[in-house]
């Protein structure tokens, strides 16, 4: 049978490593929960900057269109000159 002082020195010893562990488990649950934040944003930053590319692509694409269109009517300039 363990007496009342060595049940005491045991959870004294005991104790602070369980603390130091529960204290690094809830240290490493709160990266993760903010790696996932991060993630998260940056997933939803490259969905706007891919929706804007492809906005900024389509508007060069019809400035482009116009300008050929332009060139094919315009008869003052030589085969040469239009390519």
């Amino acid at each position: 049978y363990l007496f009342t002082s060595d049940f005491a020195c045991l959870l004294t010893t005991y104790r602070p490593a369980t603390m130091n562990n529960l204290l690094e488990k809830a240290k490493s649950m709160s990266k993760v929960v903010v790696d996932s934040g991060a993630k998260t944003m940056l997933k939803t930053d490259i969905v706007f900057l891919e929706r804007e590319v492809k906005t900024r692509k389509q508007k060069f694409g019809v400035e482009i269109y116009d300008l050929m269109a332009q060139l094919e009517v315009d008869d003052g300039m030589s085969v040469e000159e239009k390519e």
